[in-house]
């Protein structure tokens, strides 16, 4: 039941909701990307894809997700 409650929060719904409440929309940037940058890791972690290699697009954006964690935004 939590997995399901995690899963409903990361969607793209409701990072498309937070963007298009105008009040929110600054205010939610850094919560919105948190949503995308986690929604794409759940997505590559549960795929029944699994990684093939060192070239897979899976790794760049696993990078992408990384470098977004520890850099942020810069």
């Amino acid at each position: 039941m939590h997995v399901d409650f995690a899963e409903h929060t990361l969607s793209k719904e409701v990072e498309d909701a937070l963007a298009s409440i105008k009040k929110l929309k600054e205010i939610s940037k850094e919560t919105r990307d948190y949503i995308k940058y986690s929604r794409k890791y759940y997505q590559i972690m549960h795929s029944k894809i699994s990684i093939q290699s060192l070239t897979d697009s899976h790794i760049n954006t696993l990078m992408e997700i990384r470098n977004w964690f520890i850099l942020g935004d810069k």
